[in-house]
């Protein structure tokens, strides 16, 4: 079985990787998240982080659902292998800046209400999610926001 990594400064699992040797076995336990969507429309959201889960979750999406899925990637690829399914529209949002991410996806989701909304990306904008996600009024039972990873904080300067 393969593994998506996606390494990046902050993330423990970069971290982690590194020290694996090519080749070795692993043992892993998940998939985490929120496992299966058993939904009729979801509005799926997240950076390279949650590809892989946001990729499994369109593949397990009960026959006839209808899917937003709004994709931000920092590097300008567009090549991750989601799934193609019918009933799912995918959309990228290339180097977006600080809080353009989720002004976009609270947008597509007030526009384009699709029932549940599936977010993941980095702490400060969770966290930024989550405080729209309460000004809207939004129940916890139709929104999943995680944190994927926490961006590495600058070193403080010496110099005085």
């Amino acid at each position: 079985m393969l593994v998506d990594v996606y390494r990046h400064g902050g993330g423990r699992m970069t971290e982690w990787v590194k020290q694996v040797c090519e080749g070795a076995d692993l043992a892993l336990i998940g998939p985490g998240g929120t496992g299966v969507l058993d939904r009729a429309e979801v509005t799926l959201c997240g950076d390279e982080t949650a590809y892989p889960a946001l990729a499994r979750i369109v593949e397990s999406l009960p026959k006839g659902a209808k899917a937003n899925v709004l994709l931000s990637n920092r590097s300008g690829a567009q090549d991750y292998p989601f799934p193609e399914r019918a009933g799912v529209q995918l959309r990228w949002m290339i180097a977006p800046e600080p809080g353009a991410f989720v002004e976009a996806v609270a947008a597509l989701h007030r526009d384009q209400p699709m029932g549940f909304l599936w977010f993941a990306a980095e702490a400060a904008e969770v966290a930024e999610m989550r405080n729209h996600i309460k000004a809207e009024g939004w129940t916890k039972a139709d929104v999943y926001a995680a944190t994927y990873w926490t961006r590495p904080r600058l070193a403080a300067s010496n110099d005085a």
